[in-house]
């Protein structure tokens, strides 16, 4: 029984690891495809219709599954309210 606990963690260190790959990869899209959008607006006048909802969709999985990666890492933002 000892053994699948070896086996969880380090299927969870690997999930960790994936989260982090895919959140660092939707904030390397993010910063290619909003600046494309720019440009195609103002610079060619032919403004492309899917890079606004790609940039969010973007920002959703970066906002979910990095904030998962922060949260296991104990790195998040800890606000205290009540006492």
């Amino acid at each position: 029984m000892g053994d699948m606990g070896a086996v969880y963690r380090t299927a969870m260190e690997w999930l960790y690891i994936v989260c982090i790959v895919l959140a660092a990869v939707a904030m390397v899209v993010i910063t290619i495809i909003i600046p494309y959008g720019v440009f195609m607006r103002y610079a060619v006048n032919s403004a492309a219709s899917w890079p606004e909802p790609a940039g969010i969709l973007m920002m959703i999985v970066f906002s979910f599954i990095g904030g998962a990666a922060a949260y296991r890492a104990n790195a998040h933002l800890k606000v205290g309210t009540l006492l």
